[in-house]
């Protein structure tokens, strides 16, 4: 993807102008992707339509004819430009890619890196930026944001390019940002952009300026104003040609042109301002702006991909109506616009462009120089070009491994002579071209030298890490109490002259994977402790760490350690000898994956393989609480994707020290199960009804109730309109005894596309590949298969797209038996089976996908067809995985549970989200997966890596929107593991789940597991590791099915209402109904405590019924209270029913989110539903919503949500006092009291006072105390049981709508079936607790 940028800029120069005048304006407009023949004024000379703005500009300013983008594409020029510095210094040579598995994805313009806008603003000038970014994704890391690098003002977006119409991202999220906040904003995107950029120079008039305006146009997607969406939600085709749309594209953004130039004099200002316009790299194809007279396009190091048009317009500065063909780069822009200003360059770096301001104001010539362009594309080529003068030389890399520069293959031009770059001198002129690719090698070399570290990139390599420290001041580190840190000498110094009274530390700014640290430290007194942490993270607001530490000081010099964590890891003594007391000693750090070594003055002290920990972390360093003393580090040096090797060991001699680990036996050569089957026949057996073990090709099954259709013909012509998919035809053909013993042959014809066909329930040919839509269908039909009577013909057609059918001609259908022919064109039954959406939809789960050989595509149809969680859909959001056990993650499992498991291991949990944030997407991050995974979200395939060779890659997958409910939400992640460790293993840190603009939520800790199939049972093997493939793409999702009320039968008399307000006798069932809130008080048992300590000498029977998605309205799950009849639908639950003699009716939170426009619904409902339970019980105690907050500082509008609150909770005392029923104001006692979690759900604290109130509103005692809590526990000990016994996906598996699919598993052997007799079983232990419950209430003090 390339980034367009309008660049306008070109301030005064004052030296040139005399010094009384003010400040001048800057105004940088970049245009993205359009070639030197955008403008349609000579010598650009675009011949399809006129640019009038872009015209004017030009005939009022100068036009540079050899005018160069630093980049080919767009993220590299961006960097470029912003610095004045070559890209590969900063480390973006490629697009900044959408795609979250892609390795040039997390890079971005660090903090280190110095842009104009930051100069610019130091000198007093406001400064902004309009249209796109593309230097990182501020979404993902908010230290990208342009307004962290200079810019005040930001209208615009982040990613390479988005839809024009809802500015939808190439990362497919909606990407429209008002500075920090991301913000809805009808209008065509180039519109925006135009409006703002008028909006900041209106705002900005009376003060100096720098305004950078970046464009989208012409950059895909190709959109005019009045065309359809093109990504994301409510995309359509476009119907407007190509062309036309394109010239749409063009000539809005040419209107902000000149709207800009229009501006300025409107203003005033234009006598005072610079405006430079340029594009960021030739053109894309078929954007209509490449000159014929260029070679190559975007992306390519010819002159179509660099050589792009340039204005400068600065009235009366700026002679009108001249041009240059002075040798210029994008990388001058910022040199030139700094020396307009009067403003110094950085005085800490150099940079490589050079200030043109000789050529814009005097028409000067520049002094002759070299220029450097490296290109990086998506998928990982290079190539390099080097103008020297009118001499180029490019080097391409055919067939290279990604990233790397192999296999050179160098050209030679002569520009004056050969501007189209069609004769290659190189063998002409050899050494030139040898000299001159030393030349380029050398400045290639140069460049990375001192190259800014960026995070991933295709081939990591050895980079220091110029900005960790300099050496002068703390800039780039901080710390909770900075009072202990300063700098001295060139070393960080922790001290403290007092006792200190914990830990303390101080952070490096950014993160570290494989580094090699180089720290000189120095501890005094000796006999104190300090340490260095790394691949570490702040454990909680006041500083403190979370990761591995080297140790420092007397006894523990060389020792490594997992601060607040794992604790020893290494505690060895190889440090004696080695450490200089009160001295400065050498620490050297090396961590490479999970192998670790450090040493102390050249001595190796740990050599470590340590699977289990972070991969990525912070550096701090620590003064250790306790006595008085002083730690001097002074960081030597920092290197990322460092080479294995330290001061004075090899790396041979580093992997010999590490400790010797057992191989495990390679397993025996894989033993073929089965053959195959081809892959439209795998889907279709696993989706189609028919194919479900071929039943609707059997000769008993019966077709009558099936519609007919005259054969031959498309089907979608017959009944079928637009069906893609399985179509099934049947037919009946009597025959005599003597046709019955002939020899057989039956003719189909021409069958689109694909068929399988059955005689008499036996398989007699089929055609079950794409291609043979035109293929004569003959089949032989066994002897003896026929007989005499009827014969049922079955044929399955499979229609993968356009037009499907038995489709040949009449005389083409006919059965041959003997030498008589039985034509078969009639009328034949026909029903449709699996359509291509439900085929296309199990493609994406069972491959072969994009990337997979022919070795993966084979080894994975085995491990698929014989996984138990793939054929039992154990991704499906209901499933019941409650009888599951639990891993802690992340961890390799063989560690936690499943010795030498290898094969597939499925893993389940639940995340809940927030009911105001339903309906938005998420993203999921689960850190490395060890080998393969596939990712599920509420049942919906998310994506995965499913070839080999990534178990340190992380997963990061983002979840769309409509996938997302308010509540409960279901993650299954099936990992596939080929050998050796497996499993959910990266460092805890990377396991997360997170809305934008909320705060993560991390996924660490207890996950629901179960073994799928092992590799050992199929006799399958150790898998080569091919190239990487794409994450697989998200199908389309598939409605939600409504889960079915299941009845009960009613008493014979309803018990009779509270006589003298609440009371409870011996022996009674007390049931709570309502959604979340009452769902989840069986979790706390606080309630349950206080009704039974206050009822100490009656065994009661507390069922908790409520769902947290229930309400007054739907019941989405059996609540196994009452519900609509459904005859035989009850008949198989073998539990005996329960006699309800209380009912807590405890609704309205959800409901009250619908506002009070809503309220009569809620009122006539919940009367309605008061009615039924009183066919039950008149013993009803009605409970209001609790109320609204906001802990978690959403910007929830708590006021408004109480307002319906309070009309609800007063509707439900209403009926309270018509109906004469005890009620429980929990609206009006909680509120204020800070009882929820998340302003919804209530906390710990909430439940307990929750309780309480229940106690005093109700009359009985509410004293919770140390004597109440063991029975408590017993309490929540019989509620896990209920909840299991009454679960509904447990009902739902035994008794309900999912009888037909594999049920609830044993945790203790995977193979066996929980039938009902085990949940029958529960009920006894249920009922023994009970009596448990009542004698520990019977112990409490009276």
């Amino acid at each position: 993807m390339k980034l367009r940028i309008t660049v306008a800029l070109f301030a005064a120069l004052l030296p040139l102008v005399g010094a009384a005048e003010s400040k001048p304006n800057v105004v940088v407009m970049m245009v993205d992707d359009m070639g030197f023949a955008g403008p349609s004024i000579a010598p650009y000379g675009n011949p399809h339509y006129k640019t009038p703005g872009m015209d004017r500009l030009a005939r009022e300013g100068m036009l540079f004819t050899d005018f160069h983008s630093s980049g080919t594409v767009c993220s590299p020029t961006r960097a470029g430009l912003l610095t004045g510095r070559y890209q590969q210094r900063v480390g973006v040579e490629a697009v900044i890619h959408p795609h979250a598995t892609h390795p040039e994805h997390r890079k971005g313009l660090q903090k280190s890196e110095i842009t104009f806008a930051e100069l610019f603003k130091q000198a007093g000038y406001a400064t902004g930026l309009v249209g796109k970014w593309h230097l990182g994704y501020a979404g993902e890391n908010p230290n990208y944001h342009p307004q962290n690098h200079g810019f005040d003002y930001f209208m615009g977006y982040h990613s390479g390019n988005i839809d024009y119409i809802n500015h939808w991202g190439d990362h497919m999220k909606h990407d429209w940002w008002h500075g920090r906040k991301e913000t809805p904003e009808k209008g065509y995107t180039t519109h925006l952009i135009n409006k703002y950029a008028l909006e900041f120079l209106e705002q900005n008039k009376d003060k100096p300026f720098c305004l950078y305006v970046a464009h989208e146009s012409p950059h895909s997607p190709v959109q005019g104003p009045n065309d359809p969406i093109q990504r994301g939600p409510g995309a359509r085709k476009r119907t407007t040609p190509h062309a036309e749309a394109m010239k749409q594209m063009i000539l809005e953004m040419d209107k902000g042109v000149e709207q800009v130039r229009a501006k300025l004099v409107e203003l005033g200002l234009e006598k005072n301002t610079l405006f430079l316009f340029f594009s960021d790299n030739g053109d894309a194809p078929r954007t209509a702006t490449g000159h014929p007279s260029h070679r190559g396009h975007k992306g390519s190091v010819y002159e179509g991909g660099t050589r792009v048009p340039a204005i400068a317009w600065w009235p009366g500065k700026i002679k009108p109506g001249t041009s240059t063909d002075a040798l210029s780069i994008t990388l001058d822009v910022m040199p030139t616009i700094l020396s307009v200003a009067g403003i110094e360059k950085p005085k800490n770096r150099a940079l490589d462009g050079i200030d043109l301001s000789p050529v814009l104001f005097e028409q000067k010539t520049l002094p002759a120089r070299p220029l450097y362009w490296g290109s990086l594309s998506n998928n990982g080529a290079r190539s390099e070009a080097l103008r020297d003068g009118p001499w180029k030389l490019v080097v391409q890399h055919p067939k290279a491994k990604p990233g790397t520069f192999a296999n050179e293959q160098v050209e030679l031009f002569r520009l004056d002579k050969d501007l189209g770059e069609e004769n290659n001198l190189a063998g002409k002129e050899p050494k030139r071209a040898a000299a001159m690719l030393k030349q380029l090698k050398a400045w290639y070399a140069e460049t990375q030298e001192t190259a800014t570290y960026q995070p991933g990139g295709w081939v990591p390599r050895p980079q220091l890490d110029v900005s960790f420290f300099n050496g002068k001041d703390l800039t780039g580190w901080s710390a909770s109490e900075m009072k202990y840190w300063s700098v001295k000498d060139g070393a960080i110094v922790g001290h403290s002259a007092v006792n200190v009274p914990k830990n303390e530390f101080i952070w490096a700014d950014g993160e570290v994977e494989d580094f090699y640290l180089v720290v000189d430290v120095k501890l005094t007194p000796d006999n104190r402790n300090a340490g260095i942490q790394f691949r570490s993270k702040k454990a909680n607001a006041s500083g403190q760490a979370v990761g591995y530490q080297a140790d420092v000081g007397g006894g523990v010099w060389g020792k490594l350690y997992h601060e607040h964590g794992r604790g020893k890891l290494d505690w060895n003594n190889n440090a004696t000898g080695a450490v200089k007391p009160g001295d400065w000693n050498r620490y050297e750090i090396l961590a490479v994956g999970h192998k670790i070594w450090t040493a102390i003055n050249g001595k190796l002290c740990v050599a470590l393989e340590d699977p289990k920990g972070e991969l990525s972390g912070k550096i701090s360093f620590q003064v250790h609480g306790g006595p008085a003393q002083t730690v001097r580090y002074r960081p030597v040096k920092l290197v990322h994707n460092p080479k294995i090797a330290l001061e004075k060991q090899t790396e041979k001699q580093l992997h010999a020290a590490l400790p010797k680990k057992s191989v495990a036996p390679k397993p025996a050569p894989p033993k073929p199960i089965s053959t195959p089957l081809p892959r439209w026949t795998r889907l279709i057996m696993a989706v189609d009804p028919g194919s479900q073990g071929e039943a609707w090709a059997m000769p008993a099954f019966d077709h009558a109730k099936w519609k007919t259709m005259k054969v031959p013909g498309h089907f979608e012509n017959a009944g079928l309109p637009g069906h893609d998919g399985v179509v099934w035809f049947r037919k009946t053909v009597e025959l005599s005894g003597e046709q019955a013993k002939s020899q057989a042959i039956l003719h189909l014809g021409q069958i689109d596309d694909m068929d399988v066909t059955w005689v008499n329930g036996k398989r007699v040919g089929g055609y079950e590949n794409p291609g043979h839509h035109y293929t004569v269908r003959k089949y032989s039909v066994p002897a003896g298969l026929l007989k005499t009577g009827k014969n049922t013909i079955a044929v399955r057609v499979m229609d993968h797209g356009s037009r499907g059918g038995i489709a040949g001609k009449p005389e083409q259908l006919a059965l041959q038996v003997g030498k008589e022919t039985i034509s078969l064109a009639n009328m034949w039954h026909f029903a449709p089976g699996a359509n291509l959406n439900a085929l296309n939809e199990h493609a994406a789960l069972v491959g072969p996908k994009p990337g997979w050989n022919a070795e993966v595509t084979a080894w994975r149809a085995k491990v698929d067809a014989n996984d138990p969680g793939m054929a039992g859909k154990w991704y499906a959001s209901k499933f019941d995985d409650s009888k599951w056990k639990t891993m802690k993650l992340p961890t390799f499992y063989e560690t936690a549970g499943l010795p030498g498991h290898d094969g597939t291991v499925w893993f389940r949990r639940g995340i809940d989200v927030h009911v105001a944030r339903g309906g938005k997407s998420i993203t999921l991050q689960l850190g490395a997966i060890d080998d393969m995974d596939m990712t599920f979200f509420n049942g919906h395939f998310l994506g995965g890596t499913e070839t080999p060779g990534f178990w340190t890659k992380r997963r990061v997958y983002k979840v769309p929107a409509k996938w997302v409910k308010a509540g409960r939400n279901v993650i299954t992640v099936r990992v596939i593991d080929h050998g050796w460790s497996g499993g959910m293993n990266g460092p805890a840190a990377n396991m997360k789940w997170t809305m934008q603009g909320q705060k993560s939520v991390t996924l660490a800790g207890d996950w629901r597991y179960s073994p799928g199939v092992t590799l050992k049972s199929l006799s399958l093997g150790e898998l080569t590791n091919p190239s990487p493939s794409n994450p697989s793409v998200v199908p389309t999702p598939i409605a939600p099915v409504h889960a079915l009320l299941r009845p009960l039968i009613k008493p014979a008399a309803p018990v009779s209402a509270f006589a003298n307000g609440f009371t409870l006798k011996g022996n009674q069932s007390i049931v709570i109904v309502g959604g979340a809130n009452a769902a989840e008080c069986q979790r706390y048992g606080y309630l349950e405590t206080l009704l039974a300590s206050a009822n100490s000498g009656k065994e009661l029977h507390v069922r908790n019924m409520a769902w947290v998605a229930d309400t007054v309205y739907t019941q989405q799950r059996p609540r196994n209270f009452f519900g609509t009849t459904k005859p035989g639908y009850g008949a198989k639950d073998q539990r005996p029913t329960m006699a309800a003699d209380v009912v807590f009716v405890w609704f309205g939170q959800m409901e009250s989110l619908e506002g009070i426009a809503r309220l009569d619904d809620f009122t006539k409902t919940y009367l309605e539903m008061l009615s039924q339970f009183a066919d039950y019980t008149g013993r009803l105690v009605l409970v209001t919503p609790v109320p609204g907050e906001d802990p978690l500082d959403l910007g929830l509008k708590v006021k408004d949500r109480n307002d319906a609150l309070a009309k609800y909770a007063a509707a439900i005392r209403q009926i309270a006092r018509d109906r004469k029923l005890p009620v429980v104001d929990l609206f009006a006692a909680l509120r204020g009291k800070s009882v929820t979690s998340d302003g919804l759900l209530l906390s710990t604290k909430g439940h307990q006072l929750a309780a309480r109130t229940f106690a005093n509103q109700l009359g009985f005692s509410p004293k919770f105390s140390a004597n109440t809590e063991p029975l408590r526990q017993v309490i929540l000990k019989k509620n896990a049981l209920w909840r299991q016994y009454w679960f509904p996906s447990n009902w739902a598996f035994l008794y309900g709508n999912r009888q037909t699919q594999p049920s609830s598993r044993s945790h203790l052997n995977g193979s066996y079936r929980w039938f009902p007799e085990e949940i029958q079983g529960i009920l006894p232990e249920i009922e023994q607790l009970e009596r448990a419950i009542l004698k520990e209430a019977q112990r409490l003090p009276q």
